[in-house]
C-alpha cells in the first residue's frame, strides 16, 4: 500500500471538500475508470452517484487529513479548488465540477445531440442513437456508445460499453458545459489537467458507411490491458494450426538466404477478436538488435495481419483486450520454429 509521511503531516479544513466532483480515474490501477460524482454537503451528508446507476448516501468526516465516509478511512493526498485526490487502497483523483447549469433535461439533450455532427479544429463528433463517432483529421479514430446524465441542474455525457456492445459499465465521462444550436462546449479530465473542447455544429453529413469501412483498429477498452501468453490458444484450430499458417504462407526468397536470428511480431487482439498495434522486434542469434531484410521482416507482418479472425481472450468469462506476440527463429531466411 502506498503511504506518504509528507501527506500525514498536512492538514484540510472540510470547506475544502464542500460541492461536487466528478471522478476521473484510480490512479494506479487505470484498469477501473472511476465515472461518479461525489457531492459533499455542508450538513455532513454525502451522496455518491456512479453515472448509470442509484445514488448512495453517506456521512462523511474530516480530521486533518484523514476523510472518514462511514466507516471507510481515506488519506487526503491532495486538496485544492480544482482537485481531489484521496487514498485508501489506491489513489483516487476527482476533479471539481464547473459550476454551470443546464436549463435541459436529459431526454432534451438526447434529443438535440442524436443525429448531428460537430467540429473543433481537426477533430470533429458524431452522434447517432447509440454511438459517438471521433474523428481527427478527417479520419475515423474511435466508436463508443453515449449517454447523459444530470446531476442537479448538471450535465454529463459519458461513455459506455465499447464499439460492438453498449451494455456494458460506463467509462470515461465529462461535462457538458454548453450545449445550443451555436456551441457544444465539454469539460474534459484526465490524470495530468483539463480539456476545454468547444465544437460547432457540422451542417455538411458525414460519409459514415465510408468511414466505418475504412475504420482504424480500436481497443474495446480504455483503461488498461492483458499481457498473455501461448497465443495458439486464441486461434482457431490452435496453436499447430497457427504455425502451419505461417509456415504455408511465408515464401524464401534469394535476399533471405543469409539472415539468422529471432523475430519477434507483438500485436493486440481486442475483445472482439481483431488485430492491430503490431510491432516488430528483431535481433540476431546473439540477442543482438539487428535488421532483417524487409522480405523477412514485412513479409511476417504482413501474413501475420492477413489471419481473418482470432478468438479474443476472456477473463472472468468476459472478452478482453490482450496484447500478444509470436516468436520466430529464423535459420538460413527460413522459419524453423514458431514459439
Amino acid at each position: 500500500m502506498f503511504f506518504c509521511w509528507q501527506c500525514r503531516l498536512m492538514s484540510y479544513h472540510k470547506s475544502q471538500l464542500y460541492g461536487l466532483w466528478l471522478g476521473v480515474h484510480i490512479e494506479y490501477n487505470p484498469n477501473f475508470p472511476l465515472p461518479i460524482i461525489n457531492d459533499f454537503r455542508t450538513d455532513g451528508t454525502m451522496t455518491a452517484k456512479r453515472l448509470g446507476e442509484d445514488a448512495k448516501h453517506y456521512n462523511w468526516a474530516l480530521s486533518g487529513n484523514i476523510l472518514t465516509v462511514d466507516t471507510l478511512h481515506y488519506n487526503l493526498i491532495k486538496c485544492d479548488k480544482n482537485v481531489l485526490q484521496t487514498e485508501n487502497f489506491y489513489n483516487y483523483l476527482f476533479r471539481k465540477i464547473q459550476a454551470v447549469s443546464i436549463e435541459k433535461d436529459e431526454g432534451e439533450l438526447y434529443t438535440f445531440l442524436r443525429n448531428t455532427s460537430w467540429v473543433s479544429g481537426d477533430k470533429a463528433l458524431h452522434f447517432d442513437d447509440e454511438r459517438l463517432y471521433t474523428f481527427s483529421e478527417k479520419k475515423l479514430t474511435e466508436i463508443r456508445c453515449w449517454n447523459i446524465e444530470k446531476y442537479d441542474n448538471y450535465a454529463f455525457l459519458y461513455q459506455t460499453g465499447n464499439h460492438t456492445d453498449c451494455e456494458k459499465y460506463a467509462a470515461r465521462a465529462m461535462q457538458i458545459v454548453t450545449a445550443n444550436d451555436d456551441q457544444l462546449h465539454l469539460s474534459i479530465w484526465n490524470e495530468t489537467g483539463k480539456d476545454n473542447l468547444i465544437y460547432t455544429k457540422q451542417n455538411d453529413a458525414i460519409d459514415l458507411d465510408n468511414s466505418l469501412k475504412n475504420r482504424g483498429f480500436q481497443r474495446c477498452s480504455m483503461y488498461g490491458i492483458s499481457k498473455i501468453g501461448n497465443t495458439g490458444n486464441l486461434y482457431e484450430g490452435g496453436g499447430n494450426a497457427l504455425k502451419n499458417y505461417f509456415y504455408n504462407n511465408y515464401q524464401i526468397t534469394k535476399n533471405t538466404s543469409n539472415e539468422n536470428g529471432f523475430v519477434v511480431v507483438e500485436f493486440t487482439i481486442n475483445c472482439t477478436g481483431e488485430t492491430g498495434e503490431f510491432r516488430v522486434v528483431e535481433i540476431n542469434k546473439n540477442y543482438e538488435t539487428h535488421q532483417f531484410h524487409e522480405d523477412v521482416t514485412q513479409q511476417i507482418l504482413d501474413i501475420a495481419k492477413s489471419i481473418p479472425q482470432w478468438i479474443p481472450h476472456e477473463s472472468d468469462g468476459v472478452p478482453r483486450d490482450a496484447q500478444t506476440d509470436i516468436n520466430f527463429r529464423i535459420t538460413n531466411g527460413q522459419i524453423k520454429v514458431i514459439l
